[in-house]
């Protein structure tokens, strides 16, 4: 019987099936704040005929309770110290209803384990 893979591993499959993105593993803003992930994506502007980069900051929050206000005020606070970040997102299993209607003012991406496990079953 094949052993249910954890959500950092499932995030990391999903961020891999883009080949275009480059991932950095535990990135530190200190001592005691880490992304997960930094996923750089690279592409082509079509209009402007260039190449872009974007980085992405990846939090991952595998706790079997609702994600609350907290841990999005947290993300949100890593976000505007890591300067060189374009993004980040959020992953978790479950997010309260604040959480939801919050994040885009926090100018925080939610991504629900069920979102991540429905794309991968889907594609593969």
């Amino acid at each position: 019987m094949e052993k249910r893979k954890s959500m950092r591993e499932l995030a990391e499959i999903y961020y891999k099936k883009n080949k275009n993105n480059i991932i950095q593993y535990d990135y530190r803003l200190d001592r005691r704040r880490k992304f997960d992930f930094i996923i750089t994506q690279k592409y082509i502007d079509n209009f402007n005929n260039r190449n872009i980069e974007k980085k992405i900051g990846v939090f991952i929050c595998d706790m079997q309770r609702t994600i609350g206000l907290n841990i999005l005020r947290k993300i949100q606070y890593m976000f505007e110290d890591a300067e060189e970040l374009d993004e980040v997102v959020l992953i978790g299993r479950d997010f309260s209803s604040q959480v939801r209607k919050f994040s885009k003012s926090y100018e925080v991406k939610l991504l629900s384990l069920k979102e991540i496990e429905h794309e991968l079953n889907c594609n593969s």
